[in-house]
């Protein structure tokens, strides 16, 4: 049942205490003494805050507000926030009333740099990532003989085979229960030229559950043999899953690279990491040989101290490692390269670097707009 709106009175109390016994004043004097010995009683709720001016280099009184910008804009709400000491952008939330509960959707920033999204002008639904058919990126894969793609990124798939494999070799591509009705995945295999065998020198691949076209002719599913010691081959693959079924598409073959063009020559970009989290992303330039890669090759220290790395692997154009401690603001972290197991997609191998510095952040922030705990009007009384 819908509550009318009203303008009641927002009743104040103002009681003086008593004045000292045989005190006399003039009329100014006796002002400021009642003054001074006022309190105030509300039967209603108060907020703090501030609107405008500097930002404020602590807390208020009830984890108050601050309504500014200190990027010179309009000005958006802001809460103090405890982790990093001084007061972000507040979390926004939607909510609607759903089976007698409230259904909440909060948005979290996850910039690392100032970002401006631009609303399309025009209605719809928002779409996410797991909705789109496909994502840009790439999954990367080397150095082993069975691979799991995850359907569920959406993105394409490239297989660099260990050239140094005896002939006739099995290469297992698995299939990923997670797949949805209507998903196609593009798959690039490449045989790189850095063989010590000679023309023709082939090897096969194995495709659990997909079906190919009975008319494929023999090995129409295998990747193309090696041309020379000099030159890449690539093939590539589609697969599309319908009615639970994998269908297989075999869209081009013995696709010709020679080695002295089209090298990707791969070097770092940044490397960033989240207070909470064990994990450092190392950014490289370009798409690298996906798998594990020698943990002891990389080097990380925390303030001044060596820590243990877990694992380290490539996928895409990162460099993902694991340390067996969260991070902390404040923690200053440098990671170092000291390998030769790194490579591009080209099967380059990565030049050793570092130590570089890691930017640890936060994902703490929020954007413009009402938080998780707010009054009738959706303003947080208690930032979250």
């Amino acid at each position: 049942m819908a509550v009318p709106e009203t303008n009641a009175p927002f009743p104040i109390i103002l009681i003086h205490a008593t004045l000292p016994a045989g005190a006399t004043y003039n009329p100014q004097s006796y002002l400021n003494a009642v003054v001074e010995r006022l309190l105030m009683n509300t039967n209603g709720g108060l907020a703090f805050g501030q609107l405008g001016g500097g930002k404020p280099q602590g807390v208020m009184p009830e984890d108050g507000l601050w309504f500014g910008d200190p990027y010179g804009n309009t000005g958006v709400f802001q809460k103090w926030n405890s982790d990093l000491g001084q007061y972000i952008p507040a979390l926004m939330a939607c909510g609607q009333y759903v089976d007698d509960n409230v259904r909440e959707s909060s948005f979290i920033c996850g910039a690392t740099k100032n970002q401006k999204i631009i609303t399309p002008d025009k209605a719809g639904t928002m779409m996410l990532l797991d909705d789109d058919p496909q994502n840009l990126g790439l999954q990367t894969f080397g150095g082993s003989t069975s691979i799991h793609p995850d359907w569920t990124t959406h993105q394409a798939v490239y297989f660099t085979l260990d050239a140094t494999a005896p002939a006739d070799t099995s290469f297992t591509i698995n299939a990923d229960p997670n797949a949805k009705d209507g998903q196609t995945l593009d798959f690039f295999i490449e045989t790189p030229a850095m063989v010590p065998f000679g023309t023709g020198h082939a090897f096969h691949l194995t495709w659990p559950y997909v079906l190919w076209n009975n008319g494929l002719a023999a090995g129409a599913t295998d990747p193309s043999p090696i041309v020379d010691v000099n030159t890449r081959v690539l093939d590539h693959f589609q697969l599309h899953q319908v009615g639970n079924i994998l269908w297989g598409e075999v869209i081009g073959k013995n696709y010709q690279i020679a080695t002295g063009t089209h090298l990707v020559i791969v070097t770092f970009l940044e490397a960033n990491a989240l207070v909470g989290s064990n994990r450092i992303d190392v950014n490289m330039s370009g798409n690298l040989t996906g798998g594990t890669l020698d943990k002891t090759k990389w080097i990380v220290m925390k303030n001044g101290n060596a820590q243990n790395v877990l694992d380290a692997t490539a996928n895409g154009d990162f460099v993902f490692i694991h340390i067996d401690n969260a991070l902390k603001r404040g923690n200053q972290v440098t990671v170092q390269y000291t390998g030769n197991d790194l490579k591009s997609i080209s099967n380059i191998a990565v030049a050793p670097f570092g130590p570089v510095d890691v930017t640890v952040e936060t994902t703490n922030g929020g954007v413009h707009g009402p938080g998780t705990n707010g009054g009738p009007t959706h303003i947080p009384i208690n930032p979250p």
